[in-house]
């Protein structure tokens, strides 16, 4: 059985790598399976969750309050099972109903990526940056001073990016009032200029990494064949 698995995933992982020399249809194959199994997989594990942990749970619930909160919530998933039908004039009127759940989980949704975002990302990005201005080295004074100016570069960094996005200049030369504008705005094309170099180095960066854990993905799956390969040798062999 487990050489009958490796030949199955040896099998798949040719036909996903067949996409190399041009689209075909083996690939398309092993792309509906893979869909069809994840989206299958996923159906059964949602339908599972509904059964054991609230249509269980709600009939087995002696508390008549929670109770019905397991079946209000019951009765908005099914308002949104009301999304498959096809709008027609009686479907149409029933077909409302299901903006009541949908608008609750906008709603919801909304709210928690806001606070996501600001408890989970901004402020601990603020508090970790502050954080790294300090002094207090490993090996003594000269550390100390190298994690201080790490610390500088890494704050003026940030807030030289945030600026970026929010400053605007205009074209133009002249003098006085004007000649002060124009240094303004060479001040912010040059504040913006820095701001996306950062940017630049930052998703360069992080497209390298992108880059090395699909290099190592593709090795693994390499080293797989490489691996059965050596069983059927030793199968042949023996």
């Amino acid at each position: 059985m487990d050489l009958l698995g490796l030949i199955i995933g040896a099998v798949l992982t040719l036909m996903i790598f067949s996409y190399l020399l041009r689209d075909n249809q083996l690939y398309r194959w092993a792309l509906a399976l893979l869909v069809g199994t994840a989206s299958g997989y996923a159906m059964a594990i949602a339908v599972r969750f509904v059964m054991n942990e609230w249509i269980s749970l709600a009939l087995s619930e002696p508390n008549t309050s929670v109770r019905m909160i397991y079946i209000g919530v019951l009765l908005m998933g099914c308002l949104m099972l009301l999304k498959g039908f096809t709008p027609t004039r009686f479907t149409g009127l029933i077909m409302t109903l299901s903006n009541i759940p949908l608008g609750y989980l906008v709603g919801v949704g909304a709210a928690v990526a806001v606070s996501g975002a600001l408890m989970g990302t901004l402020i601990p990005q603020v508090l970790t940056t502050g954080a790294e201005l300090t002094m207090n080295g490993v090996n003594g004074l000269s550390d100390g001073w190298l994690t201080l100016v790490q610390g500088i570069v890494i704050a003026l960094s940030t807030i030289i990016t945030l600026l970026s996005f929010s400053m605007n200049y205009k074209r133009g030369a002249g003098t006085g009032q004007e000649g002060g504008r124009r240094r303004g705005d060479r001040w912010k094309r040059t504040c913006r200029g820095v701001g996306q170099a950062i940017i630049a180095i930052a998703l360069g960066t992080a497209f390298a990494g992108t880059i090395t854990t699909a290099l190592t993905a593709l090795m693994m799956r390499l080293w797989y064949l490489a691996d059965l390969l050596s069983r059927w040798t030793v199968l042949i062999g023996g």
